[in-house]
Order: C-alpha cells, then sequence, then structure tokens
C-alpha cells in the first residue's frame, strides 16, 4: 500500500496537471513484476499494489511515475527498496554487498525524536492484547512546516522496516525518447499510423478507437502532422478489449503503432545482496504463517464471465430506427434488406464503390458520410459489411441525425448487431489491431483496517494503513484500530511529503503480547 505526491517542479505550490500515476514493482535490472495505474485527485494518490505469489526472495523497487515525466526517462522517477521474501521458493534474487550509500550508517529522518520535528505520536498504552483497541494522538505544533498539510499513518511490524538513502543519484539508465502528451484528462492511449512497407507517417487520417463489452464506447480522431494520434480514455477501471483501426486509406496498408503504456527504458539499479538477520527471520517467518491461514480461511467466489447486456443503451442513445431480421423473410444477401424494405439506409455507389446513405431531415446527412458499427466496432469498409451473412445478424440499428464524436461528424450512425457477439463473423480490416487495454486499478479488494468477525483468524500484517490524514486547526488527530491475532513489536510510521520534495517521517511503537 503506498500514497503518492505528485507536484508540479516549476510551481512547487501547486500540483502537477497529470491526473494518472503509473506504480510499478521492478527488479533492479528494470524488469516489471507488476503494475497498474493510479487516478490522482488533488495532486495526491494512494492505492496497492498486489506482489506476484511466485516472485523470488529479494531486494525490488516500488516506481512510480506519470506520462509526462516519462519524456525525461526513468532518473526522473521515484523508486523505494522493498524486501520480498517467499519462503514457498528456495532461490534468491542475486544481488551484491557493494550498494554505496544505499544503507546509510548516519542517523536518518526516522531517527529523530518527535518533539524535534514538531510532532508527536501517542499512543493511549504501551502494551496491548491481541484484538485489542488502540487509540494513537497525533499532535502537530508549530515546529513542524505546513503544519495542516495531510499525513499518512502506517502500523506494520517493526522488524518488517527497511530504510535506506535516496536512490536516484543511483540510477544508471538512458535518456528516454519522445514526447509524451500529460495525461489531464485521465489515461491516454497513443501511438502512430505509418505506412506498412515504408514506416512513412500518414498525417490526416481517421483513426477509430472501439471499447468493446460492458459499457462500450467508440471515439475516433485524425492523426496528426507526424502521424500520431492521442486518445483520452473513459475512467473505467480493470482490464478492458480494444479495436483500433484507421480509416480506408485507397492504395496504402497502413500499420498502427501502439505505444506501450508502461515505461519500458532500460534502467540499473543497485542490488543488495539478500539475507534475513536476526528478528527479519521471525518476522518473515509470522508473515508467511499469516498468509497460509489468510489463504485457507478465504471465502472463494464464484468466477461469473462478464456477458454485455444486448439491450445495454449504447453510447449514441436510442437509435431512430430497429430492424429486426428474423421478423421477415430471409433474403440472400444484407444489401437487399437495405434496398428492399423501407429503411432510412440504402446503398448507392460513388465511383463505382459501393456506400451507406442514411436518409433524414437534417442536410448534414449529405454532406458526411455515416458511422458504420458491427457490434460497436467501427468497420470503414462498405464492401466487407455487406458480405455478413444476414443469418448471423440480430438487428440493424439506425440514427437518422448527424452525430458528432470529439472532433468528427458523421451523416447518422447504421450499427449492426450480431447475434452471437461474434462480429457476425466479418473479416475485420487486417490494419486493425486488438488491445487488452489496463485501465485504473480498482483497489477495492485490499484489506486495509478491517475486523475480522469472530471464529475467523485476523491475519493481518500492516495493523492500519491511511493515506491521508489531515489534523484540525490546532494540529490534531485521532486515529483508532484493533490488534491482529499476531504477536510482537509493531511501529508506528507517520509521514509528510512537502512540495520540495522532502519527506518528513516520524515513528513510535507499541507491543501486543
Amino acid at each position: 500500500m503506498f500514497s503518492a505526491l505528485v507536484i508540479n517542479r516549476v510551481d512547487e505550490l501547486s500540483y502537477s496537471e497529470s491526473t494518472v500515476v503509473y506504480c510499478e514493482l521492478i527488479t533492479a535490472g528494470g524488469f516489471r513484476v507488476a503494475g497498474l495505474k493510479f487516478p490522482v485527485e488533488n495532486g495526491r494518490c494512494s492505492g496497492c499494489l498486489k506482489i506476484p505469489d511466485d516472485v523470488l526472495s529479494g531486494f525490488y523497487y516500488l516506481r512510480a511515475y506519470t506520462r509526462a515525466l516519462r519524456s525525461e526517462g526513468p532518473v526522473a522517477y521515484h523508486y523505494s527498496l522493498l524486501k520480498v521474501v517467499n519462503l514457498g521458493r528456495s532461490d534468491v534474487v542475486a544481488g551484491t554487498d557493494d550498494v554505496g550509500q544505499l544503507f546509510p550508517s548516519a542517523v536518518s529522518a526516522s531517527d529523530i525524536p518527535g518533539h524535534q520535528a514538531g510532532i508527536e505520536i501517542i499512543p493511549d498504552n504501551e502494551i496491548y492484547s491481541t484484538r485489542d483497541s488502540v487509540r494513537i494522538r497525533i499532535s502537530v505544533n508549530s515546529k513542524m512546516p505546513n503544519k495542516t498539510g495531510i499525513f499518512s499513518i502506517s502500523v506494520v511490524p517493526e522488524a518488517t522496516v527497511v530504510n535506506h538513502a535516496a536512490l536516484n543519484n543511483q540510477i544508471k539508465s538512458a535518456q528516454a525518447a519522445g514526447n509524451y502528451h500529460i495525461e489531464n484528462r485521465g489515461i491516454n492511449l497513443s501511438g502512430k499510423l505509418v505506412e506498412a512497407s515504408t514506416g512513412k507517417p500518414l498525417p490526416g487520417i481517421i483513426m477509430n478507437l472501439s471499447i468493446i463489452g460492458k459499457g462500450r464506447d467508440f471515439m475516433a480522431i485524425r492523426t496528426d502532422s507526424l502521424g500520431a494520434f492521442n486518445f483520452a480514455l473513459p475512467l473505467y477501471t480493470g482490464n478492458r478489449d480494444l479495436f483500433l483501426c484507421s480509416a480506408k486509406v485507397p492504395g496504402t496498408e497502413t500499420r498502427i503503432l501502439v505505444d506501450n503504456d508502461f515505461c519500458t527504458e532500460p534502467v540499473q539499479l543497485p542490488a543488495p545482496a539478500f539475507r534475513l538477520e536476526g528478528s527479519e527471520n521471525d518476522a518473515a517467518y509470522q508473515m508467511a504463517v499469516n498468509r497460509m491461514v489468510e489463504t485457507a480461511f478465504a471465502t472463494v467466489a464464484d468466477t461469473v464471465s462478464a456477458i454485455a447486456n444486448e439491450m445495454e443503451i449504447p453510447f449514441y442513445g436510442t437509435p431512430s430506427e430497429v430492424l429486426y431480421l428474423d421478423q421477415f423473410v430471409q433474403l440472400p444477401t444484407l444489401e437487399e434488406y437495405f434496398n428492399e424494405l423501407p429503411m432510412m439506409v440504402k446503398v448507392r455507389k460513388r465511383k463505382g464503390d459501393k456506400y451507406f446513405k442514411v436518409f433524414g431531415a437534417q442536410s448534414d446527412l449529405e454532406v458526411f458520410d455515416p458511422l458504420v458499427l458491427i457490434d460497436h466496432v467501427a468497420v470503414d469498409d462498405a464492401e466487407r459489411v455487406l458480405k455478413i451473412l444476414p443469418q448471423n445478424i440480430a438487428r440493424i440499428e439506425v440514427v437518422n441525425e448527424p452525430y458528432v464524436k470529439g472532433s468528427q461528424t458523421y451523416g447518422g450512425i447504421i450499427s449492426i448487431i450480431s447475434k452471437r457477439g461474434d462480429f457476425a463473423g466479418i473479416d475485420l480490416p487486417s490494419s486493425g489491431i486488438f488491445v487488452n487495454y489496463r485501465f485504473l486499478a480498482n483497489d477495492a479488494k485490499c484489506r486495509t483496517n478491517e475486523q475480522v468477525g469472530k471464529g475467523i483468524p485476523d491475519t493481518r500484517n500492516t495493523l492500519f494503513w491511511a493515506p491521508q490524514i489531515v489534523p484540525d486547526d490546532f494540529g490534531n488527530a485521532v486515529v483508532r484500530f484493533t490488534t491482529a491475532d499476531s504477536y510482537g513489536r509493531y511501529r508506528v510510521i507517520l509521514s509528510k511529503m512537502l512540495t520540495s520534495g522532502e519527506i518528513i517521517t516520524v515513528e513510535s511503537g507499541f507491543t501486543v503480547k
């Protein structure tokens, strides 16, 4: 579990415009073993990242950055060192003892007594029983910079805390190439459209992006003078399938290049040798036992496949006309349904090529071509659409009004819905690509500050975590939580990051017997 502050280094009194933080667990060599995207609100971000069950024991780094920082490269990111223990595997990540000032011998900020920093952390007792109630009072006086700011607090086993020095001056990395857009409206998907044979960029071409599944959506933009495109995506969570394709470019085979959403620039970080010493052995063993007990008592939820509701209201709202093909005598081709039945859509020819025309009262329908969708995926090729077998289609929805989506205007919408949700067997454009894209993280499954019922083991290692503690006008705050079923010494860590980037940390502790 982590919290982050995203500030504007040009004006340290203001927050950055970035609205997404990328958080990764990486090896010293920069290999990503886990990664998620988290939303930023008022310059602050918090969440949790699950450590995979199969990683080797060793030192890893929690790395955080924004898309804007990718233009500067990995040297501009933030890195926090983590020690990961996997008692289920005997091998460990290779490391070295020669890591410079990674573990400083000098006094760290966490060793400064609280009264000197202007902060006091006062538990209501020194010793507690298991499942006991704990009350901690936080007092911030005038010695503390930005007294009324936001703090984060965590309560963890004392032997699990690893102090280390700042790492940015020890990072070896190549400078990033490229210029990334600031994500100031949510997650972006960017890339470039080029000629397949030459790699030459294709400017001014419409790019269509369809979000498939529940909450499906469609958007379109034109490539810029360098053939680049950049979509601002909705604030969805989890992984979603996207289909990305370009408008038909006569005489040219296109290729779509999509930017990797996470950083792929090489980086080399200090790699400490892994070992467990003294109380760390006991702490690691207890954490492993807690993990096994938690797994044994966990309720296994049934996995239910998310099937999109066919009657869900689409992004274009209620259609002007709906044609259910099974209500009519089956015709041999889809073109005959459009031309033989009294529909708002007809198939016409232009310079020998077939195209769709939507009819209605507004003159813009004569100027712009309609948007044609197959299961809400845009297909800019009438000939390809007309080859669909009618028996594979459930219905055809038509909007006979001009439709504006982003910067594009369409002369109506023709939406063809298949019976099986399989795009009616159409041969989608070979230049188009499906992308399983990761949207924002859904951290609802993180166990924080939960008290379990009687008869169920309380296996929490972190007893309490609050990323945003706001003292009152007098600099006081109170937090309450319960202890778990594990004995030992716990450390209370209160941290605040100033806009200068300096982190002030004050600690206290108590014992569970």
